[in-house]
């Protein structure tokens, strides 16, 4: 299935791509008479689909130098950048560290383990805590929150592309994000866990290399 992988990817973006077309064709057709401005929804849909396989495919394919990262101006850039809705709650731990890695990757897997937890969230009151611990070659960084939580027998197919235990009708997602985090974490010889149970929240910890000399023996 591996070695198949790249073809079924690219097979799915050229039949995505043309059903975006064809979606975004017909629909603004129907805005134009209509009088609407704003992009169809189903296009937007589509696209952001697009936009994950290709995130997937490249994920370890391409390597950019490594840098000496603050990991917490990292996750401060990474919460603006998100936005979140004024009555979510995000606290980053202070001693966050300092890694020597490339900067891109570290920030996709942030951005999609906090966004998530940003998205499936819509209690009052939510709360998102970002924590660091050590754990020998690399550190562990962990994304708590007090959201609806996951049951355990879940707990391995969300990481499976095209997976999402919501309908996307409730929750916009391609069910991309997390499987493009196990594969940017693991291709550094990491690994990514989740702990929750329903109604419980949901605490994702992944390890990332303290060095790139780490994640090369990897």
């Amino acid at each position: 299935m591996e070695l198949r992988l790249p073809f079924f990817i690219a097979a799915c973006g050229c039949v995505l791509l043309a059903l975006l077309i064809e979606l975004a064709a017909a629909q603004a057709l129907t805005s134009m008479f209509a009088g609407e401005t704003e992009t169809p929804g189903h296009a937007i849909q589509a696209l952001a689909l697009i936009d994950g396989i290709l995130q997937y495919s490249r994920a370890g394919r391409t390597r950019s130098g490594a840098e000496r990262v603050d990991v917490g101006a990292m996750l401060h850039e990474v919460v603006e950048l998100l936005a979140p809705p004024a009555e979510v709650t995000i606290t980053i731990d202070p001693d966050m560290p300092t890694v020597v890695t490339e900067r891109t990757p570290l920030q996709q897997v942030f951005m999609n383990l906090i966004g998530n937890a940003i998205k499936y969230n819509q209690r009052p009151g939510a709360t998102i805590q970002v924590s660091a611990g050590d754990a020998g070659r690399f550190y562990a960084f962990s994304i708590t929150d007090n959201g609806p939580g996951i049951a355990p027998e879940y707990h391995e197919r969300i990481f499976g592309i095209f997976q999402t235990l919501e309908s996307r009708d409730k929750v916009e997602g391609t069910g991309i994000g997390l499987s493009v985090v196990k594969k940017t974490v693991e291709l550094r010889g990491g690994r990514v866990t989740v702990r929750s149970a329903s109604d419980e929240g949901a605490t994702f910890t992944f390890e990332w290399p303290k060095t790139a000399e780490e994640a090369h023996a990897a």
